[in-house]
């Protein structure tokens, strides 16, 4: 996303806002909410993307490297335990894996790793980029960098599976699961939920519990 590659080009560039939040009349439109207060797929994705904390990668076309970045935008520094590594879609393992202990100070832009073409040439159809960051306050951040867009990829049932524990629901898959939605049907009608996370993406192997009884604001 553009909100990303802002971020990442500290301190060229320091960020940006994003038109629009809400719409004010029934209307199909670029806002990230709807007149009725229901979050688009949009919404869920501009959560993440101005999260404070973020470890994405960006394409360098020039040379054709990937390059994978922290951002803090917190007023304090942050140890950071970070995996950067290519996986397949299917899951299965490969031998490019990278893990850095980095410390990021407040508003700081730091350089994590830089995929060459030797690391990533034999994946761009059939894996992806995981970035995790961990820090010791439990900050997770998780982002996932695919080198094609889904029309080109080489994709296969992701095996999903779930249950329910109380008020939450568990999604598991054994494969890539990409943009899950998570909906309410009552006789026989679809309805979107307000949810704390929607339209996500699961990583082979990856669990994700949703809390499906509260709603959250903003």
């Amino acid at each position: 996303m553009a909100i990303t590659s802002l971020r990442l080009n500290k301190p060229y560039n320091m960020g940006s806002l994003y038109w629009q939040l809400n719409d004010v009349w029934p209307v199909a439109s670029w806002s990230t909410v709807d007149y009725y207060g229901t979050y688009k797929a949009s919404h869920y994705k501009v959560r993440h993307v101005y999260e404070q904390l973020i470890m994405h990668t960006l394409h360098d076309k020039v040379n054709g490297d990937y390059i994978t970045y922290i951002v803090n935008d917190y007023n304090r520094t942050f140890n950071c335990h970070c995996t950067v590594s290519i996986i397949t879609f299917a899951g299965e393992a490969t031998k490019v894996k990278h893990v850095v202990e980095k410390s990021v100070k407040p508003f700081e832009r730091v350089l994590i790793h830089k995929f060459n073409k030797t690391e990533y040439a034999n994946y761009t159809h059939t894996g992806f980029i995981r970035n995790e960051l961990f820090t010791v306050d439990n900050v997770v951040s998780n982002h996932n960098y695919f080198f094609v867009p889904m029309k080109s990829r080489t994709n296969a049932n992701p095996e999903l599976s779930y249950s329910f524990q109380g008020k939450k629901i568990i999604i598991t898959t054994k494969k890539i699961a990409s943009y899950i939605w998570i909906y309410r049907k009552v006789n026989d009608n679809y309805y979107p939920m307000n949810l704390e996370d929607n339209y996500f993406t699961l990583a082979p192997g990856e669990t994700r519990t949703i809390d499906i009884g509260s709603i959250p604001h903003g």
